[in-house]
């Protein structure tokens, strides 16, 4: 009997020390990077987009309407991630039954191995992406799945419709480098149409790192080469929220530009440029929305003649009316700050 309180007092002991192990963990944190520089934004299962910005496409197209495409593939940057997310859509496939598999997806590492191919399947993870086409609805042979992503169109048709695009999402190795995105045409469901394809509109990378935030003030030198433009931001990124949350203020008194901007979208480690930090979204000049990218980098204090800044401004068509080359602030302070 003896024995026995003591191993269950051990064990009580035990769970004690371990519970508030357990309790008190931090969640995981990740930090989401859509690729792609677009100006269409959004987001699946508060998973953000860049809607058209890492587009890859494969068809067997109809007769007269261009060459068969087989193959397509995208470089990816070269970071470790959980998962990447894909906006995807097939065409030409109204006819196809559920069940049929179009294409598939594989993702590749950079000590050259690749994941299994994941199969792009009608009626299950991808669809027809005019379904709505009231010319389709007789030909229409499979489900109409629920889409990711939605927009207006005419093409091809008398009547304005809904077009989708549909999501997957694909686990990869946490442990190796990501190195592209391939995309096939099923050799199978191409030998038996006339006419197939996939398009990935859209590819996110889940990386397993803490969101930065980033804040600063200071003179830049402006864009005259001359003059001394002011600058303030603070951004970070919160859970449970799509976008990136905070401010961002420019102002170059001799050019009559000044910006503001609240309205984010993506926001991460540049990896063409390493130990930097891209941002982009939507801003105000005059009234007027334009776009603007920003890239920043904290070399440590202080910030003057050290930490860098690049700011480029679009209007509405996508023309630049305003850039900053990257170049050393004269004053203030950058901080770039991780949550680890």
């Amino acid at each position: 009997m003896k024995i026995k309180i003591i191993s269950f007092s051990l064990t009580i002991l035990a769970l004690l020390i371990y519970l508030p192990t357990v309790i008190l963990a931090k969640p995981a944190q990740v930090t989401f990077l859509p690729l792609g520089f677009s100006i269409e934004a959004t987001t699946f299962e508060n998973i953000p987009f860049q809607i058209w910005g890492a587009t890859l496409a494969v068809q067997q197209p109809p007769e007269g309407q261009g060459d068969d495409v087989y193959y397509s593939d995208f470089p990816m940057p070269p970071v470790q991630a959980n998962k990447v997310h894909f906006i995807q859509t097939s065409i030409w496939a109204a006819e196809l039954e559920d069940e049929t598999v179009i294409g598939q997806i594989r993702v590749c590492y950079s000590d050259s191995s690749c994941d299994d191919p994941v199969d792009l399947v009608i009626g299950i993870n991808t669809a027809e992406w005019s379904y709505d086409r009231p010319e389709l609805q007789d030909i229409l042979a499979h489900t109409k799945i629920s889409p990711a992503y939605s927009y207006r169109t005419d093409t091809d048709s008398d009547f304005r419709y809904w077009a989708h695009s549909f999501y997957i999402g694909i686990d990869t190795d946490p442990v190796k480098t990501l190195a592209s995105v391939e995309l096939f045409l099923d050799e199978e469901t191409s030998e038996d149409t006339e006419s197939v394809g996939v398009t990935i509109s859209a590819i996110t990378i889940e990386i397993p790192e803490a969101p930065p935030e980033m804040e600063g003030r200071g003179i830049v030198t402006c864009a005259d080469g001359i003059g001394r433009c002011n600058f303030s931001f603070i951004v970070k990124s919160k859970e449970g929220q799509e976008w990136p949350l905070g401010y961002l203020l420019f102002k170059d008194p001799d050019a009559e530009v000044t910006l503001v901007a609240s309205d984010f979208r993506r926001f991460g480690n540049s990896y063409s440029y390493p130990g930097q930090i891209f941002l982009t979204g939507w801003g105000q000049i005059k009234g007027e929305k334009s776009r603007f990218n920003l890239r920043i980098a904290d070399n440590g204090d202080p910030g003057a003649d050290n930490d860098l800044l690049l700011i480029r401004i679009f209007d509405l068509d996508n023309v630049p009316i305003y850039e900053i080359g990257l170049q050393p602030i004269t004053e203030g302070n950058i901080l770039v700050i991780n949550n680890d």
